[in-house]
């Protein structure tokens, strides 16, 4: 019964995934703008507002651009562990999601 009561909230969730646009911001980074601007209005209620998130996306996509450089996601990944102030970031990401693991219904499913 408890390993089951997780069924009850993911099968909706599952199901309703496929209602969901596409993200927007993936459309940007593919250069796909028309199709980030009709996600956009599916998420909006006016297309002014939809017009001024696309243009933020963008700008954002710009600077994320100029400080990633040409990085690969193996030299990010590494940096993780290597840059101190990201070494200490991820350090405490890991105490957290293990925290999270000892807490609530996994411990008991493990006796």
């Amino acid at each position: 019964m408890q390993i089951g009561s997780a069924f009850i909230p993911a099968v909706p969730l599952c199901a309703l995934i496929l209602f969901c646009p596409e993200s927007p911001r993936w459309f940007i980074k593919k250069r796909r703008y028309a199709e980030a601007m009709t996600s956009l209005l599916k998420l909006r209620n006016d297309p002014i507002q939809a017009a001024r998130d696309l243009y933020a996306i963008h700008a954002q996509l710009q600077i994320e651009s100029k400080v990633i450089g040409e990085a690969s996601y193996v030299t990010r990944f590494f940096e993780l562990f290597t840059v101190p102030r990201l070494r200490r970031a991820t350090g405490a990401a890991f105490v957290v999601m293990i925290a999270q693991q000892l807490c609530g219904k996994s411990p008991a499913a493990l006796y």
